[in-house]
């Protein structure tokens, strides 16, 4: 019981270490981050932060092991049941990063295009329902709303211009 207690402490320990350590390192990334433009600081932050959680990770599986009851063994098979969780949530992350690379690139090719129809007359239906006409005279990207073509005073989203001349 003395043990459990004395590795339970000495997990806990390691937890707020990791943990510190986390923190302090998310820290350092925002300041250097702020110095650098947009989205290359927050691409900074995710990959440190994705980094000292697999040091954290591999600090708390080598704790793990070094402290385990000899007479109660870890099974193998739970200890690659926490690898392969490790695993896959790592190939989540990495993904889940490369879709919001992709969608960021998507956005703004959008725009790019959209910013061809300046100049150029369009219908389509805006934003109240009402068909509208003209010539655009600007592009507008809202963040969460899209992307809106200026006719006049009627901003016609991109996908509900019906016609381009």
């Amino acid at each position: 019981m003395e043990t459990a207690r004395k590795v339970a402490s000495e997990f806990g320990g390691v937890q707020q270490q990791a943990r510190a350590t986390i923190e302090k390192s998310l820290e350092a990334a925002k300041s250097t981050g702020s110095q650098a433009a947009g989205d290359s600081s927050v691409s900074t932050a995710r990959r440190m932060e994705t980094e000292l959680g697999k040091e954290a990770f591999l600090q708390l599986l080598v704790f793990q092991m070094q402290n385990q009851d000899p007479l109660d063994p870890t099974d193998n098979a739970e200890m690659l049941s926490q690898l392969a969780q490790f695993s896959a949530l790592e190939q989540m992350n990495n993904l889940n990063d490369r879709f919001a690379s992709l969608s960021g690139a998507v956005e703004q090719t959008n725009f790019l295009a959209a910013n061809s129809l300046i100049g150029r007359t369009v219908s389509g239906t805006d934003v109240n329902g009402n068909a509208q006409e003209g010539k655009v005279t600007r592009v507008v990207m809202t963040s969460g709303s899209g992307l809106y073509v200026m006719v006049g005073d009627a901003a016609i989203p991109v996908s509900s211009i019906q016609r381009v001349e």
